[in-house]
């Protein structure tokens, strides 16, 4: 993914944040990526396992 930009970084150390757990999240979690879904952008309650719930950017400050 990084690879080439960042050689020694691995997929494990990456986190990516979303709204959708189906569209943003799943593709991430198949590639090994932390996750985190920020739950102020959702639609409609999605099912699914992330890492993190954000209910708010300030809560983005306490993980990483």
């Amino acid at each position: 993914m990084l690879n080439k930009e960042i050689p020694d970084i691995k997929n494990s150390e990456i986190l990516m944040m979303g709204d959708s757990i189906n569209r943003d999240l799943k593709p991430a979690v198949k590639l090994g990526l932390r996750t985190a879904v920020a739950k102020n952008g959702q639609i409609s309650k999605e099912n699914g396992t992330v890492d993190y719930e954000l209910e708010n950017i300030n809560d983005l400050i306490k993980i990483v």
